[in-house]
């Protein structure tokens, strides 16, 4: 577990997945990364269902250099599906077609339960500023989800055509808690002040 003073922590990050709530503390980015020697916590997180008796927490530790996230990226999809490599691909190649570097900011997940770690080994790679749609990989998506039978083909149908416009911020890929691999895709976030509304898809509107 690495040291940290809650003072200097920058933003406080709320919210629920499911049934499971997540309080991050999100950490100031360093000036500069010196290569291999870095270790810098940019989130701690801590996660739990109601009535358990601990939460597990996670360090979210910035891979120092380009070569070391493309190792951890090669590294963790060589032990997932071959569509989660091809997802990483086709996010590589869009990337590249917006003049955008290769890999982005990559962060890789420490977490442990009870002061013992979890199987969990995964990254998350963040696509904040690639300015990319969610349905650049749409069809990948779906086709993992074919594979994994997450859900019926016509939720996943609607789905994209809600969601594919919507700006894709980061994904989480790896072995879960449960040793289990996922992939996961966070997009669509907004900033909302006290005045914003909801219009009637439920979506909050800027006044």
């Amino acid at each position: 577990m690495a040291d940290y003073d809650p003072v200097h922590v920058q933003y406080l990050h709320l919210g629920l997945e499911g049934q499971r709530c997540k309080v991050y503390w999100e950490f100031p980015m360093p000036e500069r990364l010196d290569g291999s020697t870095s270790h810098h916590v940019q989130y701690r997180a801590w996660k739990w269902h109601a009535g358990e008796p601990a939460a597990a927490c996670s360090d979210y530790v910035i891979l120092p250099s380009a070569g070391a996230a493309r190792a951890a990226i090669r590294q963790t999809t060589q032990a997932m599906p071959a569509l989660v490599g091809e997802l990483i691909e086709q996010l590589e190649i869009s990337a590249a077609l917006k003049h955008y570097p290769w890999p982005p900011m990559t962060v890789a997940i420490d977490e442990w339960l009870a002061r013992q770690s979890t199987p969990r080994r995964s990254l998350n790679v963040h696509l904040h500023e690639a300015d990319l749609p969610l349905g650049t990989i749409a069809g990948l998506m779906m086709a993992l989800a074919r594979e994994w039978q997450a859900a019926p083909q016509q939720t996943l149908v609607d789905w994209v055509a809600r969601h594919g416009a919507e700006r894709l911020s980061n994904v989480s890929l790896g072995l879960g808690h449960d040793s289990q691999p996922f992939f996961t895709c966070y997009y669509g976030g907004r900033v909302l002040s006290p005045d914003s509304k909801a219009d009637e898809s439920g979506q909050a509107q800027q006044p």
